[in-house]
Parts: structure tokens; sequence; C-alpha cells
């Protein structure tokens, strides 16, 4: 279980182009010391192998108050796995790192035409929080150029991860066909996740069904359809009182949230805030969370 911050809560979704990105400034690798450096490297070599990382390819969001474009530094996947995996083994790094990694990355809630959310468990392999009930779909937002493309990060995924074809995502970009995109919130979560993430609404022509028998195991070991009568109680239940192995990350459930009717999802962070604050709403301004 974790803390969300939104930072900005569309209360109608937007176009799913809406919000893109400029990456300035100096990399986060400027805040490593020698220790930092040292204990990256050794907690490297326990997933070399299973990943690849390229200096600068990635981006950690420092500004969200011009909600249309966001404002990030450099990054790349070794700083922000280690930070991710350190940060259970009792924060090892400069405390600057965790406070300042905020990755760029993009996550949904996908609706099929039967009126349930696919939800979906992480990899047991995943380099980092493994084996955690995650959204839909989710995933890096990459460097091109100094420029994040959110919406194109977003549709990959849905292309890597179940199979969407170069036509459907032609329908979702177009919302054409039953097919619909659009982007319903800017979240952080500073535990885990160490997010900057744009959450998107998806709605599909297909059944869970024929969403799962899609998916592609090497991400989506596991898929259930959830109800979406039954999504506020499904979030609470695997956020705040999960049984062993059957936790929802604070990434998903923002993108889970935030797809809901903003009057739902007020109701929704009532309910999840009412013995404790877990959801919070702030304003991310030249790297300070205010």
């Amino acid at each position: 279980m974790g803390i969300i911050n939104f930072l900005h809560k569309f209360e109608e979704p937007v176009a799913s182009d809406y919000v893109n990105g400029v990456i300035i400034g100096a990399d986060l690798r400027d805040l490593v010391n020698d220790e930092d450096d040292l204990i990256i490297k050794n907690e490297w070599k326990l997933i070399e192998g299973k990943a690849f990382s390229k200096p600068g390819s990635l981006a950690s969001l420092i500004d969200t108050t011009d909600n249309g474009m966001l404002v990030a530094r450099p990054t790349d996947f070794q700083l922000y796995s280690v930070i991710s995996r350190t940060s259970e083994k009792n924060y090892p790094l400069s405390r600057g790192l965790y406070n300042n990694m905020r990755i760029a990355t993009v996550g949904s809630a996908l609706y099929s035409s039967d009126n349930k959310v696919l939800v979906h468990r992480r990899p047991v392999t995943a380099t980092h929080i493994a084996n955690r009930y995650d959204g839909s779909v989710a995933g890096f937002v990459f460097n091109e150029d100094g420029r994040l493309d959110f919406r194109k990060a977003i549709l990959s995924k849905l292309q890597r991860e179940l199979g969407f074809t170069e036509e459907e995502l032609e329908k979702l970009k177009n919302n054409v066909e039953g097919y619909r995109l659009r982007i319903t919130s800017i979240h952080n979560s500073p535990d885990l996740d160490f997010s900057g993430m744009v959450d998107f609404r998806i709605d599909v022509p297909l059944t869970f069904e024929q969403l799962r028998v899609r998916a592609n195991e090497k991400y989506m070991p596991e898929s259930i359809g959830v109800d979406v009568a039954n999504l506020i109680d499904f979030v609470y239940n695997h956020f705040v009182n999960p049984k062993e192995s059957e936790e929802l990350i604070a990434d998903g459930v923002a993108s889970l949230l935030s797809s809901l009717s903003y009057a739902d999802f007020l109701k929704a962070v009532s309910h999840i805030n009412k013995d404790k604050t877990r959801i919070n709403f702030k304003v991310l301004r030249n790297g300070v969370l205010l």
C-alpha cells in the first residue's frame, strides 16, 4: 500500500493528445554521490541481463502546473529501477534521489463492451514491483529528442501487451466505432512506483474475454475482469486491506479510480481516506510537491 498524489484531476476526460511533455535541465544522476554509485552498481548486478538501460532515455517530472505541457528532467532505467527496488530495503540511497524521482509513465483503465475493467498481475520476474496487481496497461514514456509523447506511449503498450492492430490504434486516436481514448488525470506515487504518470481511460467494443485471450503472458501472466459496478470495492479491498499476494499497486489505484465519473471518483477517495489519508491533491512546481 502506498500514497497517491493527484497532480491534476480532470473533471471530464480530455483528448488523448492534450498532455505532452518537454525534457530540460540536468540529469537526475547529478544527485548521485560516490556511495550512491556503489549501491546502484551492486543492485543493478542483481537484475543485469533482464533489463537494458540507456543514459537519458527516460524522464522524471519536475513541473505539472501547465497540465497540457509537463516539464521533466532526463534520467534512465537503471537509476529508476534501483530507486524503486531499494525503497523496499530501507532507502539506502541519498534521500534526494527518492524525493526527486517521478518517472514519466502512462497508466490506464480499459473498459470492455460487457462492462468490465481489465486488471492485470505484474510478472513474478519483473525487475521492480513484481507479482502485484496493476491497472490495465502501463509503461514508460521515452525521451524523443527532448519531448514526451504520452499518447504514443499508451498506444505502444496496447499493441505490445494486448495485440492491438494498427487499425484499432487509429480508431482509438480518432474515437470512432466504439473505440475511445481519453486522459483522466496526472498523478505521482512516491513509494515503490516513484511515478509521474498520465492516466488514460480506454473504451473498446470488445468483451473482456476477447481482451483476455489476446494478453501477452510475458507482460500479463494473469488478467481479471472487474465489474464496473464493483470497481470501487475492488480497489479498496486490494489497496487498503489486501490479502497476501493480492495487493493493487498505487499507480493502478490512481489509473482505475480516475476513470470513474468525477462524483464517483470523489466518493472513492473519501472512502479510501476514511481512516487514513492515502490520496492527496497536490501541485508539482519546480521540483517541489506543494
